[in-house]
């Protein structure tokens, strides 16, 4: 938990000294059609947003640019471990995305091509074993 924690200040950190990259809490952002502005200006906002726990604990952090998800997006359960990691690319689901139990335990794992589902998606139970496997093309099951 605290070594999560950690990482994601470390690379916030990193990225800021790289290219003085904005950190935003995600509460002010203002969301119209799917854009996401800054509060102060109204421009669509490039950078990272923050949402944190009543107590302080990091909850959801989301890279946007131009006013879009864009990069590595990542949710955390309230005592710190990972509950949902995806990327996106212009707002769009890109690559791949995994949801998690509050055991730790794989809940789903789900692939994409520019927001459509492509390749295998996977449904897991929380004790770990395979419940049920689709296969995707662009956007459309194929075979389950």
């Amino acid at each position: 938990m605290l070594f999560r924690l950690l990482s994601v200040l470390m690379v916030t950190t990193l990225i800021g000294c790289a290219s003085e990259v904005a950190v935003i809490n995600g509460d002010e952002l203002l969301e119209i059609d799917g854009v996401y502005l800054e509060p102060d200006t109204g421009q669509p906002f490039t950078g990272l947003a923050q949402w944190h726990y009543d107590n302080g604990q990091l909850k959801t952090y989301i890279h946007y640019e131009g006013g879009k998800r864009n990069g590595l997006n990542e949710d955390f359960f309230d005592d710190g471990r990972l509950a949902e990691k995806s990327t996106y690319v212009e707002g769009k689901r890109n690559g791949l995305h995994e949801e998690f139990y509050d055991n730790g335990q794989l809940m789903e794992r789900r692939h994409y091509i520019i927001g459509q589902g492509n390749g295998v998606w996977e449904w897991y139970s929380r004790e770990g074993d395979l419940i049920e496997q689709k296969y995707y093309v662009n956007g459309d099951v194929v075979s389950d």
